[in-house]
């Protein structure tokens, strides 16, 4: 796994979702019936970092994203020393981050229900979503603010 950051099992526990935040990835692992030990990719190529990921208990996985996907990330991604190297670099010569909000809704089939972004970042970055009734709720590991949303 490639930083494996989040997890949500679906409604019957037949298979769990996990996030590859570095893989821009989310894959199913399968626990129950004839798949049980296999996995596959549920969704790949994410417009950003995967970070949290919560199931309403229905039929809706919730993604966070703290971060978009960019260029010169992209390109360190794939080599683990490189990103040693940058995360141990003086902040002030780390890559900026921008503050951006990125909330993405999923079916069990993987396909998009919502992509919920904000440019300006009122609330950034987004590390957990969470569904209850008709609102989802926001959080963030640095803002000291949560936030909520009628879903559309």
């Amino acid at each position: 796994l490639h930083f494996a950051n989040g997890i949500a099992l679906n409604k019957d526990e037949s298979y769990v979702l996990v996030n590859e935040t570095a893989a821009y990835q989310i894959v199913r692992y399968w626990l129950k019936g004839p798949k049980a030990g296999q996995y596959d990719v549920f969704i790949d190529n994410l417009p950003g970092f995967p970070d949290n990921l919560s199931f309403n208990g229905e039929d809706i996985f919730w993604v966070a994203f703290p971060n978009p996907r960019k260029p010169e990330m992209d390109a360190i991604m794939p080599n683990p020393f490189l990103r040693k190297v940058v995360w141990r670099l003086p902040e002030f010569m780390q890559p900026a981050v921008e503050r951006y909000s990125m909330v993405m809704a999923f079916d069990t089939e993987g396909n998009l229900l919502h992509n919920l972004q904000d440019t300006q970042g009122i609330l950034a970055p987004i590390t957990s979503v969470h569904q209850v009734g008709d609102k989802i709720y926001m959080g963030s590991l640095s803002d000291d603010a949560w936030g909520s949303f009628d879903i559309p």
